[in-house]
């Protein structure tokens, strides 16, 4: 349970060390509060994002919920769900502008600056490449299963994968790959 702690306040210095990574990350919780929100913003995005999913891909349209304020690495499926639906959220922001209630339409007109800025989707990616490995070890972690020696090697495996993303020059393809 400590290595899992651990992990978890691993996510938290990288989210806390970088502006990027913490603003695209809060902007993906911003838009979380506005799905969960009463209104219509929420049947909106589920009308826009299913429309996506079955007239473009094979993939299942997502819910995106606001983020745990303290455990750091449950947020991997909220930043997954995010770029797997990045277009859906950019129609449906754009959409709200002007059929939603003043507020909504202020808050989606602001979130829509943001979701179109190049630097939120670099940051999505980042903390997406960073975070998906300290997810999978905390859940490897937990498990009952897990051995002492199943764990420091587990433990070692993310540990070497994020010192060769640090070392290596992969930000441009890793920015394009959705």
């Amino acid at each position: 349970m400590y290595i899992a702690h651990c992990s978890n306040l691993v996510a938290l210095a990288v989210y806390s060390a970088s502006t990027v990574v913490r603003d695209s990350v809060q902007y993906v919780n911003d838009f979380g509060v506005l799905c969960n929100a009463p209104g219509k913003f929420e049947s909106l995005f589920h009308k826009i994002a299913m429309c996506n999913s079955n007239c473009e891909t094979s993939m299942p349209m997502r819910n995106i919920k606001p983020l745990c304020p303290t455990r750091w690495l449950v947020r991997v499926p909220a930043i997954n769900a995010t770029l797997e639906q990045y277009s859906s959220i950019l129609e449906t922001l754009e959409e709200a502008k002007g059929t939603c209630s003043p507020e909504v339409s202020a808050r989606a007109s602001g979130l829509l600056a943001t979701f179109r800025n190049p630097v939120t989707l670099i940051g999505l990616k980042m903390a997406q490449d960073v975070f998906t490995p300290l997810e999978s070890v905390n859940r490897s972690l937990q498990s009952p299963a897990m051995t002492v020696a199943g764990m420091l090697q587990c433990v070692k495996t993310v540990k070497q994968h994020l010192q060769d993303i640090r070392a290596s020059d992969r930000l441009p393809s890793m920015i394009w790959t959705h």
